[in-house]
């Protein structure tokens, strides 16, 4: 499998491109912008099949870009590839694990995503060996969330979810000042009928 876009700051894949720091024209730059058409801030969806491989080639581009810094593996059976998903919903996080936990000299760093199904709940969960979180900050993400401070990108992921699926969507992070964060993703099981999904650029 493979990944795909980046939106805060502009969009990054296409500065990449431009800057020469990523191979023009691969595959996964191409599948990338092909991805990103879109705001994450518009309320399409895909199915989760469709958003791992956004998430993969994102992945495969940022390993190019910080020269082999960190390493992934993603963990989520077919069987959940069909329900929905507010498209963009994964990349914003991994870019959080990766600019945060893992650009710094001679650390190597590990991904994982990994996907469960729990009754009519389906949690998606991104888990990095990166640096950690502070008390003080995990307070100050948890402020944000409940809307006591302005908008941050886990809070709009958060608030998309839950436009999308209703107040039983939520996220959640953990971490630890010593290294490692986890982000959960959950929300209801919820078939696909309206979206944007296009298995001709798939």
């Amino acid at each position: 499998m493979p990944l795909a876009t980046h939106w805060s700051r502009g969009n990054p894949l296409l500065a990449m491109n431009r800057s020469g720091r990523s191979p023009l024209a691969t595959p996964e730059l191409i599948f990338a912008l092909k991805a990103s058409e879109s705001s994450p801030m518009e309320m399409s969806s895909i199915n989760i099949g469709s958003e791992i491989k956004i998430a993969e080639h994102y992945l495969q581009i940022m390993q190019r870009r910080y020269r082999e810094s960190f390493s992934f593996r993603i963990d989520i059976s077919e069987g959940l590839w069909e329900y929905a998903i507010p498209k963009l919903t994964l990349q914003p996080l991994l870019e959080n694990s990766i600019i945060h936990g893992f650009v710094v000299p001679g650390k190597s760093g590990q991904i994982l995503l990994i996907g469960m199904e729990q009754q009519e709940e389906i949690c998606i969960k991104i888990i990095d060996n990166g640096a950690g979180i502070s008390d003080t900050r995990l307070g100050e993400i948890r402020a944000i969330k409940e809307g006591r401070k302005t908008s941050f990108g886990i809070a709009s992921i958060q608030e998309r979810l839950q436009l999308y699926f209703g107040n039983a969507a939520w996220v959640r992070v953990q971490s630890r000042v010593e290294g490692g964060t986890t982000v959960s993703v959950c929300f209801p099981k919820k078939n696909m009928l309206n979206s944007d999904y296009d298995e001709d650029w798939l």
